[in-house]
């Protein structure tokens, strides 16, 4: 990424030594840049030059197994090893929250606008650090519970993180989530709900009675007892969980 410095502009007379003293000025303050990171840094001559020491890699994987916490994960299997390690052998001590399941990459970007297709390659980890949303994070966490966004046979982009050496997922966490009012719910007010999670895939969900988050509605028009059931949306701008269904009375 070159530090380019301005040129005098065409039929316009200039000041030669107010040009070259401003040239001077912008080549003092590109040298005093600091840069951390895989980032090599020159600021000789007229010009900055800055070199990532290795490209970010991209990865298009299919989901194959299921989310598993990695709390309860082993430190050996699918992708031990390789630039596509989910986890290297030995005792690894995973982040709070984090989840991870088995993957294959279908499309791996290397740089320099090249794609590779890999179909045959072998199954690896693929880890989500941003699983949780915040206000809600701490109890899930203890409960180990996960709203994944992405489930079996869904394809992710993931970065490699050069840090810790595995592959992630870049998109957030589950934004829409089924619950069960735990108090009365007034139109145009909030209540607290349970969350409710599947536990067969097959139209049979369970309360998590350990999971509490607030409901709002912000349109006016819900209303329900205690034990009804509904569907909520996190929007960003208001930061809580906005009722848009529920289920008749």
């Amino acid at each position: 990424m070159p530090f380019r410095l301005p040129r005098t502009g065409l039929g316009i007379r200039q000041n030669p030594l107010g040009g070259l003293r401003e040239q001077e000025r912008e080549i003092e303050a590109a040298r005093n840049w600091e840069v951390e990171g895989p980032v090599s840094f020159d600021a000789t001559g007229t010009a900055v030059r800055m070199t990532i020491a290795e490209p970010p890699h991209l990865i298009l994987y299919e989901i194959k197994g299921e989310w598993e916490a990695c709390e309860s994960c082993s430190s050996s299997g699918s992708g031990s090893s390789g630039s596509s390690s989910g986890s290297s052998s030995g005792d690894v001590i995973f982040p709070n929250g984090w989840c991870r399941a088995a993957a294959v990459p279908v499309l791996y970007y290397r740089g320099g606008r090249e794609w590779d297709e890999d179909l045959e390659a072998a199954e690896v980890f693929i880890f989500h650090p941003a699983g949780h949303p915040p206000k809600e994070r701490d109890a899930m966490v203890a409960n180990k519970v996960f709203m994944p966004r992405f489930s079996i046979g869904d394809q992710v982009w993931c970065t490699f993180n050069m840090q810790s050496g595995w592959w992630e997922i870049l998109h957030g966490f589950r934004d829409r989530w089924r619950f069960e009012l735990a108090t009365q719910l007034v139109p145009g007010e909030s209540a607290t709900a349970y969350l409710r999670q599947a536990i067969t895939g097959e139209c049979d969900w369970a309360r998590c009675n350990d999971v509490l988050f607030t409901v709002c509605d912000s349109m006016e028009m819900f209303a329900g007892v205690v034990g009804a059931f509904g569907l909520a949306e996190y929007w960003a701008d208001s930061r809580t969980w906005e009722i848009y269904q529920m289920e008749c009375p």
